[in-house]
């Protein structure tokens, strides 16, 4: 936005993201008078005469909005003589948004403008896609493809920096240990498809589970983790007491071999049990096979070390 105004000076300036998911228009940033209103206003892709310039994918330069036929009013703006140019950003085949230029007065924009700012959104464009490609490319690493939740990469990379931050705040930080009971009947009796099912309905559950700023890693097979910030043992045991009755609700399909799903859980917290990720995750793994061992459905705490 601040090279755009460099490129063409502006009285305001709106850039919208295309929303394919909801068909609308989301305000990523605006300045000017005018700003708060419209990052307020989303709207149809095909709405006035951002989603007419969005649709054509081209720039078009209009020297006066009020005698448009498709214009529209943003809410909570005055009626004014402006003119104003739109910009959508395109890269290759993938229409990314738009960006709107006003400026107060009619006629206000030259063709020779109109063209340096379609030149601008033309890099602007590459670069943001390029920035949505990385972005895809990190999350294909980091997340497991069945379940769509935190793979193990993920926790060994985010895992010591969320500890060392923990570490930084005096805060708790606890991990459970899910692992699903009896699951190797669940693929021999229904075979790996109703696995599959059952595991993206378990990665489902989990989620719903605990809160938006904790995090769900698939580890590999049957054992997810739960990364609880700024919560102690006490509180990861209601956690995990959730998440026990939550797998048991899960429907499970026909012919799969169990009658019901259950899981053993263990809890690990920092910096009662350990001190790194390391060991964070072989208490809660010792954890777990003791919930094991008791019999299954059941959940755990770690020990605390011995030294």
């Amino acid at each position: 936005a601040e090279l755009m105004s460099g490129v063409v000076p502006v009285s305001e300036m709106a850039i919208f993201a295309a929303d394919y998911e909801t068909h609308r228009m989301v305000p990523m940033y605006a300045a000017g008078t005018d700003r708060e209103e419209l990052l307020a206003d989303s709207f149809s892709l095909d709405a006035g005469l951002t989603g007419w310039a969005f649709a054509r994918g081209r720039p078009e330069n209009i020297p006066d909005t009020s005698k448009h036929p498709l214009a529209r009013q943003v809410p909570g703006t005055p009626v004014v003589n402006e003119s104003l140019l739109l910009i959508p950003l395109i890269a290759g085949e993938h229409k990314l948004g738009i960006i709107n230029c006003w400026r107060l007065g009619l006629g206000q924009f030259s063709d020779r403008e109109l063209e340096a700012a379609s030149l601008f959104a033309h890099i602007a464009a590459a670069a943001w896609r390029n920035a949505q490609l990385y972005a895809e490319l990190l999350s294909a690493a980091m997340t497991d493809p069945l379940t769509r939740l935190y793979n193990s990469r993920w926790l060994r990379d985010t895992g010591e920096r969320d500890l060392a931050r923990a570490a930084r705040e005096g805060r708790p930080l606890t991990l459970l240990l899910v692992d699903l009971d009896h699951f190797k009947r669940v693929n021999d009796g229904g075979g790996h498809a109703a696995g599959d099912l059952v595991l993206q309905r378990v990665a489902s559950r989990l989620r719903a589970t605990v809160r938006g700023m904790d995090a769900v890693v698939r580890l590999g097979g049957e054992e997810f983790v739960a990364l609880l910030q700024d919560c102690d043992a006490d509180g990861a045991a209601v956690v995990a007491e959730a998440i026990r009755v939550a797998v048991r609700d899960i429907a499970l399909p026909e012919g799969c071999g169990l009658p019901r799903l259950t899981a053993s859980i263990g809890i690990a917290a920092y910096p009662e049990h350990a001190r790194d990720l390391e060991q964070l995750l072989a208490a809660a793994d010792r954890a777990m096979y003791a919930a094991k061992q008791g019999g299954r459905d059941r959940i755990a705490r770690a020990s605390a070390p011995s030294n």
